[in-house]
C-alpha cells in the first residue's frame, strides 16, 4: 500500500496511528504504534534489501528546510509514571534459527555522505553530559578490520587531544621503589657494561622487543622512564657527596 499526501501547512501528519493504554494495572506485554514485517521465502533466488520500514524524504522548493528527517522519534512523561529505560532509536537484535547465518551485523549502519553535505557527522550527541557506551571494542579509521587481543580501541592514522591521563591499577606499578633503603642501586661501570653489551638501557626494552610487542604500554614506560630518572638523582647524589668530599680533602691539604 501507498500513500501520498501534500500539504502547505505548515505542520501536517497526514497518516500516523494513536493507541491509549489506560490500564490500572502494569500488565501489558508491549505496545507498537508502528509495526513493520516483511517476509521472504524465496526457496532459489535471492533478495537485494528487505525494509520493515523504509522512510524517505524529498525537498523540492526553492526555500531553506530547518530539518529534514527520514525518521524522526520523541517520548512523551506525564503524571507520576516512571520510564525506567527510553531510547529514541532501539535495535531489538536479531533471531536465527538453525541453518541460518548472517555474515555481518550492524547496530547502526550509515552510508557515505554524497558530495554536497557541508558537515558530515556519523552520530551527534548534543546534550554535552551524555555517555557513549560501547559494551564491545571500538575501531576508528578505515582499513581496520580487528582490535587487538587484550585492547577495547583501536585508532588508525593517530590521536590528536589536548589532555591525556593514564590510571595506575595499584602505587606498585610506579617507581618510588627506587628510593627504598634496601634498593640495590647498579654502579655505573655495570650499567655501561650492559650499554655497550645490549645497545639499550637496563630494564628498558628493546626497539627489537618494542616491535614484536606491538608497541609501547604507555603507563609501563612512563613508569620506566620515571625508574631512570630516579636512578639518576641517585647517582647525582653520590657523585656529589664524592666531590664534596674530595673539595674538603683539598682544603684540608692546603692548610697543611
Amino acid at each position: 500500500m501507498q500513500v501520498r499526501s501534500t500539504s502547505n501547512q505548515t505542520s501536517a501528519f497526514k497518516l500516523g496511528s494513536f493507541f491509549y493504554n489506560s490500564q490500572s494495572v502494569a500488565n501489558t506485554a508491549g505496545i507498537s504504534a508502528l509495526n513493520g514485517y516483511v517476509l521472504s521465502s524465496n526457496p532459489s533466488g535471492s533478495v537485494g534489501t528487505m525494509n520493515a520500514i523504509q522512510a524517505t524524504t524529498e525537498h523540492s522548493g526553492i526555500g531553506t528546510l530547518t530539518w529534514d528527517r527520514a525518521f524522526f522519534g520523541s517520548g512523551l512523561l506525564t503524571g507520576s509514571g516512571i520510564i525506567s529505560n527510553w531510547a529514541s532509536f532501539y535495535g531489538g537484535g536479531v533471531t536465527i534459527t538453525t541453518g541460518s547465518t548472517i555474515t555481518n551485523g550492524y547496530g547502526l549502519y550509515l552510508a557515505a555522505f554524497p558530495g554536497g553535505v557541508t558537515n558530515k557527522y556519523g552520530v551527534y550527541a548534543v546534550d554535552a553530559n551524555a555517555m557513549n557506551y560501547f559494551a564491545g571494542k571500538v575501531t576508528i579509521g578505515t582499513g581496520v578490520t580487528s582490535t587487538p587481543a587484550g585492547y577495547n580501541m583501536y585508532v588508525s592514522g593517530g590521536i590528536l587531544t589536548e589532555k591525556v591521563k593514564a590510571a595506575l591499577a595499584t602505587s606498585s606499578n610506579w617507581a618510588d621503589y627506587i628510593f627504598d633503603k634496601d634498593y640495590q642501586l647498579a654502579s655505573l661501570a655495570d650499567v655501561e657494561t650492559f650499554i655497550n653489551k645490549n645497545k639499550h638501557l637496563p630494564g628498558i626494552p628493546s626497539a627489537d622487543e618494542l616491535v614484536k610487542d606491538g608497541g609501547i604500554d604507555m603507563n609501563q614506560m612512563f613508569a620506566k622512564q620515571m625508574e631512570k630518572i630516579e636512578e639518576l638523582t641517585l647517582y647525582i647524589i653520590q657523585e656529589s657527596k664524592e666531590i664534596e668530599s674530595m673539595k674538603a680533602r683539598i682544603v684540608h691539604l692546603e692548610q697543611r
